[in-house]
């Protein structure tokens, strides 16, 4: 890797570092010290590298591809609940008619843990799903019917 690729690298690692943390609610001040200590600049040039990143996530969450994007990630939140609500109510009937086809009866496991995380993602999902198809149906009407 020559020098322009391992910069190229850094600057791409901080940008990440600064957009997670900016999406984690952290202090833009903290990310700036960060910034600042990693790249060696002054406070300031880093406050506004930190500023102009949040700038760009704000634009970006109101562009159709991020619309999108959250749109696809809701879908995918409802499958995940699905398979994981099915699989922990398959698992513990399959667990359950084992036990009870012993002749003495037996112990069989409640797979709860994995119907409760497919509920909420299922849940989380659908909701995501809502929000953004509205979002796109008032922003393209006809186009996302």
């Amino acid at each position: 890797m020559d020098q322009a690729e391992k910069e190229q690298r850094a600057a791409q690692e901080l940008l990440t570092y600064v957009t997670y943390q900016l999406e984690k609610k952290v202090k833009k001040e903290s990310i700036a010290k960060y910034v600042a200590k990693k790249t060696k600049v002054e406070i300031d040039e880093a406050m506004r590298y930190v500023e102009e990143t949040e700038k760009s996530i704000i634009a970006y969450k109101e562009t159709k591809e991020y619309k999108l994007e959250m749109l696809k990630g809701g879908k995918k939140l409802i499958t995940g609940g699905i398979l994981w609500t099915v699989g922990g109510i398959v698992a513990t009937v399959v667990s359950y008619s084992a036990a009870a086809s012993n002749s003495g009866g037996g112990t069989y496991y409640l797979f709860w843990g994995a119907v409760i995380f497919g509920l909420y993602d299922l849940f989380r999902g659908i909701a995501q799903k809502k929000k953004y198809l509205r979002m796109l149906r008032e922003e393209y009407p006809g186009e996302f019917e």
